[in-house]
């Protein structure tokens, strides 16, 4: 048991060694559109009709069936799950590339597909080509790709569904021609509970078989090692050269092999890769030097596959090596490293310079422009300074120096001259820039209103002046009237009778109440002081008389004046003056005294 045990360590450590990596593998899977066969156990698929024929033990087939215990076949399904010796039954060809008891619900998926794309047709004839020399010709035209990816025994245990085998067949043709590829990634177990296997380790039992039968009873071929513990190791066994790969002519009557010679005498290996013979299995290995791979290392391992260049970097295939062409901004082997732009200091006057993919900017102080912030701002450009303002350019600023005319932080606004009133005669003040302008009223005319236009018919009442003096040149300032001042003395001494009188009346009084009147004496008295109150009174109405014709006298001199008519040249009485018109000439107006007759 203890031997046993370390026969089991072996074949474990020689598996991981040897086994074909998965990167040699035909793809599969989803990502190539694969139909994923059902989890179950002992099943199979529906007849699957295929687009073209394939020659098998020389015969030919359109259809065919994927088995879910790892055997394909032709005419019938096949759902045993005991590997049976060859030959098996008439009418049953099976193409056994793990014949074993798989259970894929306890783990493991199964994939098939056909295909028809260049690059695996090319990769098939390739290989072909390599192991059967006289096949030089022969060119793919169409392939089956079947997967069991991970596939668990039957009746494993929650540790024995850790062990799983991962294997693929490739069934090839170019319709006359028809070759079969096994490839193996990992063997973990060889039986299920149900053929005597454990259920924690798939050993013991009746292990799997390899192989081919023609379905005839005679015809059949059996990979040494099958229905034996030693079927484990066939991922480190070929046919071929390359531990895990098995390739088979299968359209004539019986199988052929790979032809077995010693390929290392012949210099297959490329790119100076090393061949080893490998004893024992008949077969040879290229040991290729680091950047190729393949049966004669003649594929240049493409070093940029893993994309190793960052930020879009351009990759550059080497001998075992790569080269990263950065984008502008990044540099390092890997364009890893962001140029930082900004390390130079690009930016002027205190700007602040922010890093960008293979550039930068600056964050400019106020009073500076520019990619570097290298010009100052020149804020006159503007023009901002008005009315003949002068600008003078500051950092981040201006200032405008003003006429004499101007004021204010733009010069915006003029000096008012109007604030003194310069326009006579009610006329209005225009505030300009150099100055002010008046727009009179009337006939008034003048920078300031000053001077007046007469024409012939103007009322002398408008003039200075209210008497005339004939041929003069000249004109005489009315005196005042006399008779104001007789309306005046009247008025005072009517207002003397009345003191007088009332005097006159309060001594009465006082008489009588100191001595007897006899009734004809205060009769007299009462007329004598009635005659004088009669006399005050006349005088004080002669007095308002005396106003009122004043007041008469006036309304008529004002009258006089509203009739004192002008005449342009007129000759023989009145007055004359002088006026200036606004063109500048100059004209001599006479005026006549127009009498009003009056009722003084």
């Amino acid at each position: 048991m203890e031997i046993f045990s370390v026969w089991l360590i072996i074949v474990a450590l020689l598996n991981a060694c040897f086994a074909i990596p998965l990167s040699m593998f035909y793809p599969y899977g989803n990502p190539s559109h694969d139909i994923l066969l059902p989890q179950n156990d002992d099943d199979s698929s529906s007849e699957i009709h295929i687009s073209s024929s394939f020659p098998f033990f020389n015969s030919s087939h359109r259809s065919l069936f994927v088995n879910t215990n790892g055997d394909l076949t032709f005419l019938s399904s096949l759902s045993s799950f005991t590997p049976t010796p060859f030959p098996y039954l008439q009418n049953s060809q099976i193409i056994a590339i793990y014949w074993g008891d798989i259970d894929t619900r306890k783990g493991g998926d199964i994939w098939y597909r056909e295909t028809t794309d260049s690059a695996l047709l090319q990769k098939a004839s390739t290989e072909i080509h390599s192991v059967f020399p006289q096949q030089s010709g022969f060119n793919a035209s169409w392939i089956f790709v079947t997967t069991w990816s991970n596939v668990a025994f039957y009746g494993a245990s929650s540790i024995g569904q850790r062990k799983r085998n991962t294997f693929q067949c490739v069934l090839v043709t170019d319709g006359t021609h028809s070759f079969v590829i096994y490839n193996y990634y990992k063997i973990q177990w060889t039986t299920g509970t149900s053929n005597n296997g454990s259920d924690s380790t798939g050993l013991g039992g009746i292990p799997a078989q390899v192989g081919f039968d023609a379905g005839d009873g005679v015809n059949y071929y059996v990979v040494n090692g099958s229905r034996t513990p030693g079927i484990i190791n066939i991922p480190q066994m070929s046919n071929v050269g390359i531990p895990g790969k098995y390739i088979f002519r299968v359209d004539l009557a019986s199988i052929e092999q790979a032809t077995l010679v010693n390929e290392c005498d012949e210099q297959v290996c490329l790119h100076n890769g090393t061949c080893q013979d490998l004893d024992g299995l008949s077969t040879w290995l290229c040991n290729c030097v680091s950047g190729f791979t393949g049966i004669h290392c003649e594929t240049d391992i493409n070093e940029c596959h893993s994309s190793p260049c960052q930020h879009d970097g351009n990759c550059l295939n080497l001998l075992d090596d790569y080269r990263c062409h950065c984008q502008a901004g990044y540099s390092g082997n890997d364009c890893q490293i962001d140029i930082d732009e900004c390390q130079s200091n690009p930016c002027m006057n205190g700007a602040t310079c922010r890093d960008r993919n293979n550039s930068y900017t600056c964050d400019c102080q106020q009073g500076y422009v520019g990619n570097n912030c290298q010009i100052a701002t020149n804020e006159c450009n503007s023009n901002p300074c008005r009315n003949n303002g002068t600008c003078v350019d500051l950092i981040n600023g201006y200032k405008c120096y003003c006429s004499n005319e101007s004021i204010g932080q733009h010069c915006e606004h003029w000096m008012d001259h109007c604030s003194s009133y310069p326009c006579l005669h009610e006329g209005t003040c225009i505030n300009k820039y150099d100055g002010f302008k008046c727009e009179c009223i009337d006939s008034w005319f003048g920078d300031i209103c000053e001077y007046r236009q007469t024409n012939e018919s103007e009322s002398c009442s408008v003039l200075e002046y209210s008497e005339c003096s004939c041929f003069t040149q000249q004109l005489k300032q009315n005196k005042t009237s006399n008779k104001m001042l007789i309306g005046s003395v009247g008025y005072v001494i009517g207002f003397l009778f009345t003191i007088l009188s009332y005097c006159a009346w309060i001594m009465l009084n006082k008489s009588q109440r100191d001595h007897k009147i006899y009734p004809h004496e205060a009769t007299i008295l009462q007329r004598e002081v009635f005659k004088e109150n009669k006399n005050a009174k006349k005088s004080a109405q002669s007095s308002q008389r005396i106003n009122k014709l004043h007041e008469s006298r006036l309304r008529k001199q004002k009258q006089q004046k509203e009739h004192h008519n002008c005449f342009l040249d007129h000759s023989g009485f009145d007055f004359s003056k002088l006026y200036v018109n606004e063109d500048g000439s100059r004209k001599i107006l006479k005026c006549r005294h127009q009498r009003v007759q009056n009722d003084i």
